[in-house]
């Protein structure tokens, strides 16, 4: 009597090593995860560490747009809380730029066995230039379109609530 999977066709029987049930897919997307969101907590840290530092970085083209007008470079806090809450906000937030490859590193790697080998070249090409153009557009927000906004901003609010000075014309001199 012949056996029930002899009854399947040839392809079926073969088994591809690189073959991976639906459970071992789902596990190993989890161990992928964990490692992508446990490289997130050292940039995190060093984020809170360097808080000062980085906030500084950040506020540096507002403080010299508002030199440039006129206008004193101090920002204005309005409560206690507000210095810790942006302290907090730029920490959190500096893993995604900074954090942004060991979180996204892993996708390609759980992705590729699944491409053709076509694919994966034209991933290898895309993946560095998708870093770079991002890094490149990050320069270009800061160093470019900040500065262009914060001018408009700064000179559009700085006749806001001036009350105009009527004045007359000086007197002719009969002299």
């Amino acid at each position: 009597m012949a056996h029930p999977e002899d009854d399947r066709p040839i392809q079926r029987r073969l088994v591809d090593p690189r073959a991976m049930s639906f459970g071992d897919h789902l596990e190993e997307l989890r161990k992928r995860l964990i490692w992508a969101i446990a490289s997130v907590a050292p940039i995190f840290i060093v984020a809170l560490v360097f808080g000062e530092q980085i906030l500084a970085f950040i506020i540096r083209p507002a403080q010299e747009r508002l030199l440039a007008a006129g206008q004193p470079a101090t920002m204005l806090q309005t409560n206690p809380i507000e210095l810790l809450s942006a302290w907090l906000k730029v920490a959190a937030g500096f893993p995604l730029l900074g954090g942004g490859s060991p979180v996204l590193l892993p996708l390609p790697f759980y992705v590729a066995p699944g491409l053709y080998q076509h694919e994966q070249r034209f991933a290898k090409i895309l993946l560095p230039l998708s870093v770079l153009l991002s890094l490149a557009g990050l320069a270009f927000l800061y160093y470019v379109m900040l500065p262009a906004m914060l001018t408009f901003l700064i000179h559009f609010g700085m006749d806001v609530g001036k009350i105009p000075v009527k004045t007359a014309d000086a007197p002719a001199a009969d002299i």
